[in-house]
């Protein structure tokens, strides 16, 4: 349940608009919700718990560009890097610029139907790609890529 209230708050925080909360009137919550982020809504107060309490109302903007801030911030939060690049160094250092894009589309899950979508290209010219990308990085298949661009031993 926590999991899946998690899964949900964090899709509604990264959905690309504005964001409020209110959550129990408890220390705890406030920190929480200013370490993730959110401001407090001045001059918005919420009393539904038992109708008394005012509880402070917190929002989070992540219209625009401030989608991306609030990404970058959640990375220096967790102590990673804001900028990750899977293909600085290593693997994927040898592909091109849209065979990266490509890889990075496999990596979402999108099948070669749904990168051609995303690109703007036919299905036979991602088919291109991802054959490419395979004789270059040595992988035959999606498994094997996904394992290598994860970090994960390739076996085989």
């Amino acid at each position: 349940m926590v999991l899946e209230t998690m899964y949900l708050m964090f899709s509604y925080m990264c959905s690309g608009g504005l964001f409020f909360a209110s959550p129990p009137p408890m220390e705890f919550f406030r920190v929480s919700h200013l370490n993730l982020g959110f401001q407090p809504a001045e001059g918005v107060v919420h009393r539904s718990y038992d109708g008394k309490t005012p509880t402070p109302t917190f929002v989070l903007d992540t219209r625009g560009d401030k989608l991306e801030a609030f990404l970058r911030f959640l990375l220096r939060r967790g102590g990673l890097p804001d900028e990750l690049d899977l293909f600085e160094e290593g693997p994927g250092s040898q592909l091109t610029e849209r065979e990266r894009e490509v890889v990075a589309l496999v990596l979402d899950g999108l099948t070669n139907g749904e990168i051609a979508k995303a690109l703007f290209v036919s299905e036979i010219t991602v088919k291109k790609h991802v054959s490419s990308i395979y004789g270059k990085l040595s992988v035959k298949g999606r498994g094997q890529l996904i394992k290598l661009f994860s970090g994960k031993p390739r076996i085989g």
